[in-house]
């Protein structure tokens, strides 16, 4: 199946689950309402809304796609970005979040939203700067789309820090969140998707949180 054709079945899927989980979500918790604790665990699963405060990132050293080791707030702060966590590797979610990434630079670039992606790696050992260069290049990423890989011992507190009480990024490499994590110009992050957005949705929640900015 050609990789364009693929990529469009994998968003469709993904829209129509995630369309559905936001509109009932949405519905009973309003959009800037973290989601209720389990009935389980006692523990909010996948929170999503505004982050009050705002949680700042934290100096962390990476290596870009290009090559370059830089510091993660350096890339951050001046701008709103959206990241997501991913690895190279993984064969199931990651490549239905870098297709949803994907379609969301373009409707960004039709709106021309000044909003910087970035793939935040949680497998630094694999990710090397030309694996990471190959997954934006599946993608067709557009000047404005990073890939970085933190050192190994900055993964789980980056995780945990974005992620909040969703899934512990510690028990395994293949268990990630698949939200989108929107960074504000002070390099702090201002705003946590439901797990794996609808596009339409999200483009619009980048809007609003421009225009606010």
């Amino acid at each position: 199946m050609p990789r364009r054709r693929l990529m469009g079945v994998a968003l469709g899927w993904t829209a129509m689950v995630a369309t559905s989980a936001i509109a009932k979500s949405s519905a009973a918790l309003g959009p800037s309402t973290p989601a209720p604790a389990s009935a389980a665990g006692g523990a909010a699963h996948f929170p999503f809304g505004a982050v009050q405060p705002p949680r700042p990132i934290p100096a962390a050293k990476v290596s870009t796609h290009l090559g370059q080791a830089t510091d993660l707030r350096t890339l951050l702060a001046g701008k709103i970005t959206a990241v997501q966590l991913m690895f190279t590797g993984c064969s199931a979610i990651c490549p239905i979040q870098g297709a949803l990434f994907g379609q969301l630079q373009q409707a960004l670039n039709q709106r021309k939203l000044p909003v910087q992606l970035l793939s935040l790696s949680i497998d630094p050992l694999g990710d090397s700067p030309a694996a990471l260069a190959g997954w934006l290049r599946k993608f067709e990423a557009g000047p404005g789309w990073l890939a970085v890989a933190p050192q190994v011992a900055d993964v789980a507190r980056l995780s945990q820090l974005l992620a909040g009480d969703g899934e512990d990024p510690r028990q395994s490499a293949d268990v990630h969140t698949a939200q989108v994590f929107v960074i504000n110009r002070s390099a702090a992050m201002s705003y946590r998707t439901a797990t794996m957005p609808a596009v339409e949705p999200l483009v619009d929640t980048l809007t609003r949180i421009v225009q606010e900015a």
